[in-house]
């Protein structure tokens, strides 16, 4: 019975939450869907259970005190950041009334983000770029040679690395996730579904696909003349830097999250998470793991993307004490450029 409890609290939310009911066709353009699958959602005799993401996206929606509209007075889906204190708590109860209605889902509870749930037995092959022998030559147990020697050391971007390669082996019980080199990657390893860390100026498999697909950011080497960044039409966004000590730190840096069909495969999907630095690389991967901006992120691209072909978002991502903060897509001041394909 909970896929029709849920449809029923569906149709209740659309008819009864604020003045006057809404119809199907006003909600899905809201959420950026068909009306059919809205009505499927809601459909008294067989209803579809929504995916987590479009529960969240839902929750969203519904949270607010009066309609949110534009000024053509279409629905549209608001700003978590624009919420009120009793608002956010409303989205929050929402979303787990929307969860617990629809029932169990396959795979760990909270991690069935559609964006890195992958085919069950498909291969998923996270790239790193391998850290520069010169930075290497400054660590202690870098050297193969050394009896306390760690593979690792090898790889740029560790912190991302490790967030989302846990984060994809939860995911994805039943699928092989590996991590390579850029430099070491084999072809068959190519035509996997790729998760590609870090940015031009390491990752050789970052610039091949860029190379590869159609798509409007340009990131911009740190030998660039201005320094790294990335540059879109004729607007160009690089990092923010303060001082403190006397020392030059990082404040905001510009991050790039891309996902469309793998070009090498076009039957697999790659995923771009790249930084001007290595902390925005972090940043960008934790936009969709960590667990207190997951839902609100995945429920924006749901709604914003759908089931677009391919899609990137270029955005800002602070960094406070050193410490990368994921970026939270549901503030408008937060994004930079957004871009997509049709389905």
């Amino acid at each position: 019975m909970a896929p029709v409890d849920l449809a029923r609290r569906l149709r209740e939310l659309r008819e009864k939450t604020w003045d006057g009911a809404r119809t199907q066709g006003d909600v899905a353009k809201a959420l950026g869907v068909s009306v059919p699958l809205i009505s499927s959602w809601e459909s008294r005799a067989n209803p579809v259970r929504p995916p987590r993401a479009r529960l969240a996206t839902y929750a969203l929606l519904f949270s607010t005190n009066r309609p949110p509209v534009d000024e053509k007075g279409r629905l549209r889906l608001p700003a978590e950041h624009a919420l009120g204190d009793d608002e956010r708590r409303r989205r929050r109860g929402l979303e787990d009334e929307l969860v617990a209605l629809g029932g169990p889902v396959e795979g760990p509870s909270g991690l069935d983000d559609p964006r890195w749930r992958f085919g069950p037995d498909e291969d998923v092959v996270v790239v790193c770029a391998p850290l520069p022998m010169e930075l290497r030559a400054q660590m202690p147990y870098a050297d193969p040679a050394d009896p306390d020697y760690v593979a690792l050391l090898e790889y740029a971007d560790l912190d991302a690395l490790l967030e989302i390669y846990g984060h994809l082996r939860a995911v994805n019980p039943r699928s092989r996730v590996q991590h390579v080199l850029s430099s070491g990657l084999r072809d068959e390893d190519t035509t996997a579904h790729l998760v590609v860390l870090g940015g031009v100026d390491w990752n050789d498999l970052t610039r091949d696909v860029l190379a590869a697909i159609s798509q409007p950011v340009e990131p911009l080497p740190s030998d660039d003349p201005q320094g790294a960044g990335f540059r879109v039409g004729g607007a160009t966004y690089r990092p923010v830097f303060g001082t403190d000590g006397g020392r030059r730190v990082l404040l905001e840096d510009v991050v790039h999250f891309y996902r469309g069909p793998n070009p090498f495969n076009r039957t697999r999907t790659v995923t771009i998470c790249s930084g001007t630095h290595g902390q925005g690389t972090y940043a960008v991967v934790r936009a969709l793991t960590d667990p207190r901006l997951r839902a609100g992120n995945a429920a924006y691209i749901e709604s914003k993307f759908g089931d677009a072909e391919a899609f990137s978002i270029l955005a800002r991502a602070r960094v406070r004490s050193g410490k990368a903060v994921a970026p939270d897509w549901t503030d408008d001041s937060m994004r930079l450029h957004e871009w997509f394909t049709p389905a």
